[in-house]
């Protein structure tokens, strides 16, 4: 037979809700085809390990139970478990808050480092445009000077060259 029988139909032979002639057809269809007999018989144990009586429980069970609630050697150990998951909470706090310490500074100082390359890039931009735009002695932006003298009119001289804190960003 190539047709089988569906679950449904054998789980209704199981239980005993199938009329006679379904029964029949049924029992006649199990006798050729070995895979819904297989079927059949797994549905049969398994009908059969829950038809088993109705078991009761011991007549001192809540006692029992209530009893070991009741102990203190299991508020100790709830105890020991809360302390624990309160030890490793604190600890995952920390670690948390040293990663996001961390991630803040590295933001805020490469932000800055970001900054300052573009505030020396506009500077730049600036005292090109400047120099481009006025030309001659007056020109306090101009760049070329004697050798060995000081570029900049306002400043004082006295300043050397490892004092300049952008020094190391404009070479970059």
């Amino acid at each position: 037979m190539t047709d089988h029988l569906s679950e449904e139909q054998i789980s209704a032979s199981v239980d005993g809700q199938l009329e006679a002639e379904e029964r029949r057809l049924l029992e006649a269809h199990l006798t050729g085809c070995e895979k819904c007999r297989k079927i059949f018989e797994e549905m049969s144990e398994v009908s059969r390990l829950f038809r088993h009586e109705e078991l009761t429980p011991p007549t001192d069970l809540w006692r029992r139970i209530s009893t070991e609630l009741d102990s203190p050697g299991r508020r100790s150990r709830q105890w020991r478990l809360s302390w624990a998951r309160k030890k490793i909470s604190a600890a995952a706090a920390a670690i948390l808050l040293v990663l996001a310490g961390s991630a803040w500074l590295f933001l805020r100082y490469r932000s800055e480092d970001a900054f300052r390359r573009m505030a020396l890039q506009e500077l730049d931009r600036v005292h090109t445009v400047l120099t481009t735009r006025h030309s001659g002695s007056y020109n306090p932006f101009r760049t070329s000077s004697v050798a060995g003298s000081n570029s900049n009119p306002f400043s004082s001289g006295r300043l050397s060259e490892a004092a300049n804190p952008f020094r190391t960003l404009a070479r970059q």
